[in-house]
């Protein structure tokens, strides 16, 4: 099984990554976090098994589930 991971992903220190899965791009893994399924691009998971808790842009930016940043400026996800 190939475990794929696409541009720009992020994966913190000690994350398990179960084979075959894929990481989409800009998506986020937070330290020690167990992935069990694949990650959708510009998603932020943590937990073990890791779970969605929000969103992020290329450039980093973290939002939340109405892709609002801290500040409540919404933005929109770049593809």
């Amino acid at each position: 099984m190939k475990t794929v991971l696409k541009k720009g992903c992020s994966i913190g220190a000690n994350a398990t990554i179960i084979s075959g899965h894929v990481i989409g791009e800009y998506a986020f893994i937070g330290a020690g976090s167990v992935v069990t399924k694949d990650i959708p691009s510009h998603t932020i998971w943590y937990g073990n098994p890791a779970k969605n808790k929000g969103y992020t842009t290329k450039s980093g930016i973290i939002l939340d589930d109405n892709y609002c940043d801290r500040n409540g400026i919404k933005h929109e996800l770049e593809e």
